[in-house]
């Protein structure tokens, strides 16, 4: 899924992850997530 706002292509984020993934023993229940958060935006 690409969700990526267009207004925010040049990479001017306040908060960026990237590549996060997390397992619970065999159970891969994140994998390769990102996250990007421009200014002015709230989420929650």
């Amino acid at each position: 899924m690409n969700a990526k706002n267009e207004n925010m292509s040049n990479g001017d984020y306040i908060y960026e992850v990237k590549n996060v993934s997390k397992k619970y023993g065999n159970l891969v229940a994140l994998e390769n997530m990102n996250f990007y958060l421009g200014k002015r935006e709230c989420v929650g």
